[in-house]
This record gives C-alpha cells, sequence and structure tokens, in this order.
C-alpha cells in the first residue's frame, strides 16, 4: 500500500507517463511492421504470378526476388527489436 502511494507523487508521475507513452508508440511501430511484412508477401506473391504467367522473366524475378528477401530480413530485425523492447518495458513496470 506505501508503494502505491509512493508512486501516486508527482516526481514519479512523469516517468510512469513518459514509459507508457513509449509502450504505446513502440505497439503502433510494431503493428506499422506487421503490415509492411504482409504487404510484402502480397508483393512476392504477385511476383511469382507475373513470373509464371510469362510476363516476367527468370533474370528480373531473381533480382526483385532477392531484393524483396533483404528487405524481410529487415523487417523481421526490426520487428523483433521492437518486441523485445516492448517485453522488457511491461517487465520494468
Amino acid at each position: 500500500l506505501a508503494l502505491r502511494l509512493k508512486f501516486r507523487e508527482p516526481q514519479f508521475q512523469l516517468p510512469l507517463i513518459l514509459l507508457r507513452v513509449h509502450q504505446e508508440i513502440q505497439v503502433k511501430l510494431f503493428k506499422v511492421f506487421e503490415y509492411c511484412y504482409g504487404s510484402l508477401c502480397e508483393l512476392e506473391t504477385q511476383l511469382i504470378i507475373l513470373k509464371n504467367a510469362g510476363y516476367m522473366g527468370e533474370n528480373d524475378y531473381k533480382e526483385v526476388f532477392n531484393k524483396t528477401t533483404e528487405i524481410g530480413k529487415m523487417i523481421n530485425s526490426y520487428s523483433k527489436k521492437i518486441k523485445n523492447n516492448l517485453k522488457n518495458l511491461t517487465s520494468d513496470v
């Protein structure tokens, strides 16, 4: 009970508010990266369709697909970092 009352004091309010805002931003950023990854998967599917339908050559397909793979790795890396940050933030509270 004493600990709860102590957190209501003004010197503790600002850091707690900032922590919550930071958590909310991290959650929103994580969702953005999820959407980006979903869009990237759609693009890869469309590339496969284009190649199979004969609208795209094998060399062009490989070049673009390799770039999408690289971008996917970056998105995955950023998502993991944000996820770890969220775990750390929630364990600190």
